[in-house]
């Protein structure tokens, strides 16, 4: 009885906040730029092998093969990383993020986005496929801000598919507005721009000869 009371409560401080995903035609598919590393992956129950493996969420979408997705299992998670590039906010209404989620039917999932991979910002709890989420429109988000890192969490009410691909299946997570970036860049020491400069100044001498 404690446990059916814990469930109804909680349904009723989520369901409100549910979002479906915007009705926006953005072809994420040759607009975006998608998430390309795994940081953490937390199946929950009901995920057999071969749909277990966490990079099938990487990358462009590419659900036309039959187990080219992630299934998370019930209450399962999953945080990705943009590496070559940031998810930041574009400035108006258009979806920013999108989630490919498969499957028959629309799972629910939550959705957080972070900086640094330690604070989290929650964009709140949604369904589609795919869920296109327009980050501007969240209050914490700060424009112009980078935002490398998404954790993506199935809901347990929103089961809608069972072993060995229970919970929500996640295709790719792509960026329809991103900032590209370069990621440790390695500094030339300024002796190496010294010889670099002697070498062409030797080089333009004996050209002028």
């Amino acid at each position: 009885m404690k446990i059916l009371s814990a469930i109804l409560v909680t349904l009723a401080l989520v369901i409100p906040s549910i979002t479906q995903a915007t009705p926006i035609t953005t072809n994420c598919f040759t607009q975006c730029s998608f998430a390309d590393v795994v940081i953490n992956y937390n199946p929950g129950p009901g995920v057999g092998p071969l749909f277990d493996n966490a990079e099938n969420s990487l990358g462009a979408p590419n659900a036309a093969s039959f187990i080219d997705y992630t299934s998370l299992g019930l209450m399962g998670s999953i945080t990705v990383q943009f590496t070559n590039n940031a998810l930041t906010t574009s400035g108006n209404d258009i979806a920013d993020l999108f989630v490919f989620e498969d499957g028959n039917t629309a799972d629910l999932v939550h959705v957080s986005i972070s900086t640094t991979g330690k604070e989290w910002i929650p964009l709140g709890v949604f369904y589609g496929q795919p869920i296109k989420i327009d980050i501007d429109s969240i209050g914490n988000v700060v424009p112009d801000e980078k935002y490398y890192y998404v954790h993506i969490r199935d809901m347990l009410f929103g089961m809608q598919s069972e072993f060995p691909y229970a919970g929500a299946d996640i295709d790719a997570i792509g960026s329809r507005s991103y900032e590209r970036c370069i990621l440790n860049p390695i500094p030339i020491p300024s002796t190496m721009f010294l010889l670099a400069a002697g070498l062409a100044g030797l080089a333009l001498r004996r050209s002028t000869r």
